[in-house]
């Protein structure tokens, strides 16, 4: 009778050790289809960038927002402040939005709800989160809402109560 494998060799423990990489390894990509996924169906602009300023995530609507040619796929790993700056005749004071963005990219404070005027008329609320954790900063989030139907709304409503 040719001799097994010793019980406890090497070969089970390497067995198991592969199991569980391939095993966390699937987890990451269901989590990454589910983020995908996610993105793709808010309504809102979304960037996620990490410590480095690398782009993690960002979804259509806002390559749509700022007339980016590139796809979100195309733009994971880029440096995010190039994604950031809009093109030219977007926003009704570039100047302003850029050196806006310098500041909350240095300073890491939460900001919601910032209003930014965009050249065509319309009118979109600004979110800057940044993502920190017990080890320190990690990144992040971008965040553009279209309020512009809200703002028209709120102006007539306005007027209305001025003519009372």
């Amino acid at each position: 009778m040719a001799p097994g494998p010793a019980s406890g060799s090497g070969h089970d423990s390497c067995d198991c050790a592969f199991a569980e990489i391939r095993r966390l390894s699937d987890a990451c990509h269901e989590r990454e289809r589910w983020l995908t996924a996610l993105m793709a169906e808010l309504p809102s602009a979304v960037l996620v960038a990490d410590a480095d300023a690398r782009v993690v995530a960002v979804n259509q609507t806002y390559c749509d927002l700022f007339d980016l040619a590139e796809s979100p796929v195309d733009l994971v790993g880029t440096d995010c402040r190039a994604q950031l700056r809009p093109l030219p005749g977007l926003v009704e004071d570039p100047a302003g939005f850029a050196s806006r963005l310098d500041t909350l990219l240095r300073r890491r404070r939460t900001m919601r709800r910032e209003t930014v005027m965009f050249a065509d008329g319309r009118v979109f609320e600004r979110s800057h989160i940044p993502l920190a954790g017990p080890n320190g900063y990690h990144g992040h989030v971008w965040i553009y809402a279209d309020v512009t139907d809200r703002r028209i709304v709120e102006a007539e409503i306005e007027g209305l109560i001025s003519g009372l």
